[in-house]
């Protein structure tokens, strides 16, 4: 090829077969599309003037081993060296080289790894894209051009926007409502959660991070009322010392409110034990009853009672008993008039005196007698005695009797003394 010659056009050499080699003057600069495509080219030397390689320019050329690529090449067309799978060997001076798509595929170089560049590349592992981060796949980037690669080998371009995964957004978000704080556990504000990216946020849109230590609203303690401890009484309840909280309404045997209670467990129940006034029992015979008043309540309580009778010389006797607290209590009263308190008749008596006083003493040796049968009545027995009274009759009459005449009766007009049964004390009985 003459030295003038500065470009090596359109399938120039195209499926020359038996071409196994050429010698291009350094004055070319650009080798144009599908110039050596096909050709039987066993080796080739770029020379350094070139500035580019078409598409399909070395395509399938089968003889092809290694070839080198001159920093000055700026640009390589797509499939420039595809399917040449016994080109082993790339070596590419220049980081800054663009390479079309697909410039080196199926070419054993490309396969095993073997492409050579300038590249300073750092490897870029993938990203997962998060609810509000970028993420993204894999890629090589070049400190020196400020590519971006796809492989390993950096001949293989990609892009930034290619490469980045956009943010998924906040997909799983949970509303949570506001719970107002109760004395024992807090509460929370009203917040949005997303188990994504295990974010908090003050807002439905999610634009309002927040923690979630200030999602909680802190308990209220106890505000406690404190209850003394109060006796129960014979009918009215008593309570143990507590505390009470309005709030929760809630009952604690302790002032830290630590030991939760019942309000049963506070009341303390009624002893049902009264301490009565047992001296003023009220008694009622008829209904068979007692009252009596409590000391401690004041309250009247009524008790069932036992009423007997007994009748005893006219009089009868009742007798009512109750039993209060354990105790028996007793009362009784008499009615009608007892035998012993009516008097016997003396009638008997009287009549015997008045025939004894009808006599004249004097007139007998024994009269005596009578006088003593007469001073020896008691005038003051009863009828439970009548017995005894009518004896008084029976001996004054036995003397009367038992009386002797004197021999010699002196008759005067002296008067005979009559004894006077009232002035004796003679009492009719009834």
């Amino acid at each position: 090829i003459p030295s003038s010659v500065t470009s090596i056009g359109d399938g120039a050499f195209e499926y020359c077969e038996s071409l196994t080699s050429i010698s291009i003057p350094s004055g070319v600069t650009s080798i144009e599309a599908s110039a050596f495509a096909q050709s039987g080219l066993t080796s080739i030397t770029i020379p350094s003037s070139a500035t580019s390689i078409g598409t399909y320019a070395f395509y399938g050329c089968l003889g092809l081993t290694s070839v080198t690529i001159p920093s000055g090449v700026t640009s390589i067309g797509i499939y420039a060296f595809y399917g040449c799978t016994n080109l082993t060997s790339v070596k590419l001076e220049s980081c800054k080289t663009e390479i079309g798509n697909k410039a080196f595929d199926n070419t054993a170089a490309y396969t095993n790894g073997n492409i050579v560049t300038s590249h300073s590349l750092t490897r870029v592992e993938t990203q997962e894209a998060t609810c509000t981060k970028a993420g993204n796949s894999e890629y090589f980037y070049c400190s020196e051009c400020g590519g971006y690669f796809s492989d390993t080998a950096g001949v293989v371009p990609t892009s930034l926007s290619a490469v980045t995964i956009a943010a998924t957004g906040h997909q799983n978000v949970t509303h949570f409502v506001a719970n107002d704080p109760t004395c024992t556990e807090a509460g929370n504000i009203e917040y949005w959660y997303c188990s994504d990216c295990k974010c908090y946020f003050s807002d439905a849109d999610c634009t309002q991070e927040i923690t979630q230590a200030e999602t909680i609203t802190s308990a209220l303690g106890h505000t406690l009322q404190h209850f003394e401890a109060v006796e129960a009484g014979c009918d009215t309840v008593g309570n143990v010392e507590y505390w009470y909280c309005g709030d929760c309404d809630t009952y604690f045997s302790d002032a830290d409110a630590t030991a939760e209670i019942t309000l049963s467990q506070t009341v303390v129940a009624a002893t049902g034990e009264h301490e009565y006034e047992v001296s003023a029992i009220v008694w009622n015979y008829e209904d068979g009853t007692a009252t009596v008043k409590c000391l401690e309540c004041g309250e009247y309580h009524t008790f069932d009672a036992t009423v007997t009778s007994k009748n005893v010389l006219g009089q009868t006797t009742y007798t009512i008993t109750t039993t209060i607290n354990g105790t028996e209590y007793t009362d009784t009263k008499t009615t009608g008039t007892s035998l012993m308190m009516v008097q016997a008749s003396y009638s008997a008596v009287t009549a015997a005196i008045e025939k004894a006083n009808s006599l004249n003493p004097d007139d007998y040796e024994n009269f005596s007698a009578v006088t003593d049968a007469i001073n020896a009545v008691d005038w003051s027995l009863s009828v439970l005695n009548q017995k005894q009274v009518n004896s008084y009759a029976e001996a004054i009459e036995e003397a009367i009797n038992n009386l002797v005449l004197a021999e010699t009766v002196n008759i005067t007009e002296e008067t005979i003394e009559v004894i006077d049964p009232v002035e004796a004390g003679e009492t009719d009985g009834e």
